[in-house]
């Protein structure tokens, strides 16, 4: 669902969109501040939710 809003959002400021290097680049972020977020179904879900210390 979040990469179909940044898509959607990327598209309606003219930018190109790559579906697979979106996704990427966002799983990436996800990664990168795993202090804020963590799986809640486990590590292979790619679902986050905000840890209790980023809320």
């Amino acid at each position: 669902m979040i990469v179909d809003c940044v898509a959607a959002m990327k598209r309606q400021r003219g930018e190109p969109v790559v579906p697979s290097d979106l996704r990427q680049k966002i799983v990436e972020v996800f990664e990168h501040y795993r202090d804020l977020f963590f799986r809640p179904f486990g590590e292979g879900s790619q679902r986050w939710a905000l840890a209790d210390a980023a809320a």
